[in-house]
């Protein structure tokens, strides 16, 4: 399955296009749409500016999530795309034919349904994918916790001491000759 991305903000966002690459198959297989999407990195100060403006959309007429970039933790902005991802598969389901998308859906039987399981298959989505990365990280760490704890003899131990000991005297005896 295919996604597009286009980004109209002029800034870099490779980092976040190389999530969307490892998240995408996740996405799709989780969440089980069966349609290409595109996806639009828009920047909009004045809604960026707004405390309750928008932080994406979902267009079903033509597959389309946009995101709203400005002022954004690349963290969120994954969210907010698979959030919007669940409604890409409910618009393959046939299940947004009757929603508008104006202010105040939600609060209809069916609008609220559908964001409902947005909101719950979208977060829940996105965290166990970015569970399963953290786990692959430290799978695959060189450094583990075991590796990270001093691993001493007795013999080395007393070494240590003896040489801290022999420090501490020597700098004890230079401060009294001054």
């Amino acid at each position: 399955m295919r996604y597009n991305i286009k980004n109209n903000t002029g800034k870099d966002f490779s980092v976040l296009n190389g999530l969307i690459e490892k998240f995408f198959p996740y996405a799709q297989e989780n969440m089980g749409f069966d349609q290409p999407v595109t996806i639009v990195l828009e920047s909009d100060l004045e809604n960026a500016a707004n405390p309750l403006g928008k932080t994406a959309y979902y267009s079903p007429s033509d597959n389309t999530v946009v995101l709203y970039t400005d002022n954004r933790h690349t963290k969120d902005l994954m969210r907010s795309l698979s959030h919007e991802l669940v409604h890409h598969k409910q618009n393959c389901n046939g299940e947004l034919s009757e929603i508008t998308g104006e202010q105040g859906y939600a609060q209809t039987e069916i609008g609220h349904r559908i964001e409902e399981e947005a909101y719950s298959l979208g977060n829940t989505c996105f965290r166990n994918w970015e569970d399963s990365v953290k786990k692959q990280i430290n799978e695959t760490s060189y450094i583990t916790k075991e590796d990270k704890k001093m691993k001493l003899t007795e013999t080395q131990l007393r070494q240590i001491i003896k040489s801290a000991l022999k420090s501490l005297k020597e700098e004890t005896i230079s401060k009294e000759e001054k």
